[in-house]
C-alpha cells in the first residue's frame, strides 16, 4: 500500500507528498513541507491510498494549522467518518489487501448486500472474489474474507451505518481509507 497526500491552501496553491506521519488521531505532521503563506483559515487535504492492485481510496479532511518549522507543517483536523471504523483493522486486512484489494472486497460486498440474499450467495460470492489468488493462499484468505464480512455486516452495515447501504455506498471509498489507514497508526509513539 501507498498512502500519498494532496493540499490545497485558500488561495489554490497544492501540494502534494507521501511524506506525512501521524502524531495522534487527528493530528498530521506533512514532512519537507514549510509553506511560504501562512494561511491559518485552513486547508483541503485529499489523503488517497493505493492498493497493491491499483485500487485507490480516499478521503477529504478539512485541516487547520496548529505548527510550522522550517521543515514540518503539523495541522489537525476531524472527520465526518467515525473512527469507529478502525476496529476493523487487524493482520487479516493486509492479507486482504495484498491479495485481492479492501476496496474489491467492500464495492462487491456492498452490492451483495444491496441484493438482499447475502446468506444465500455468501458462497458464490467468495468464490468469486478470491478466484484470483494462489491456490496455495486460497483457503487463508478466503478465512480472512469470511472474517472481514462478518464484521463489516454486523459493526458497519448493521450498526454505524442502520442498515442505510445507499449511505454505505457513498461512503465506500472514505471507509476503506480510514480502515487501511490505521496500519499508519501502529508508528505513533
Amino acid at each position: 500500500m501507498e498512502f500519498k497526500a494532496i493540499l490545497f491552501s485558500q488561495s489554490g496553491d497544492y501540494y502534494s507528498t507521501n511524506k506525512f506521519e501521524h502524531k495522534s488521531y487527528d493530528s498530521i505532521v506533512i514532512k519537507n513541507f514549510s509553506p511560504t503563506t501562512f494561511d491559518s483559515v485552513g486547508y483541503v487535504g485529499y489523503f488517497l491510498v493505493e492498493e497493491k492492485d491499483n485500487f485507490i481510496s480516499g478521503i477529504r479532511r478539512y485541516l487547520k494549522p496548529d505548527l510550522r518549522s522550517k521543515v514540518n507543517f503539523k495541522l489537525i483536523y476531524v472527520d465526518h467518518i467515525t473512527d469507529d471504523l478502525r476496529e476493523l483493522y487487524g493482520d487479516y486486512i493486509e492479507i486482504i489487501s495484498e491479495y485481492i484489494g479492501l476496496k474489491k472486497i467492500v464495492t462487491s460486498f456492498n452490492k451483495l448486500i444491496e441484493n438482499k440474499d447475502v446468506i444465500n450467495n455468501f458462497n458464490i460470492w467468495l468464490e468469486n472474489i478470491i478466484k484470483d489468488v494462489e491456490l496455495s493462499k486460497r483457503d487463508m484468505v478466503a478465512q480472512y474474507v469470511t472474517k472481514f464480512a462478518n464484521i463489516y455486516v454486523i459493526r458497519i452495515y448493521e450498526r454505524l451505518y442502520g442498515k442505510n447501504i445507499d449511505l454505505l455506498k457513498s461512503h465506500e471509498s472514505e471507509i476503506v481509507y480510514k480502515i487501511l489507514e490505521t496500519s499508519l497508526f501502529q508508528k505513533i509513539n
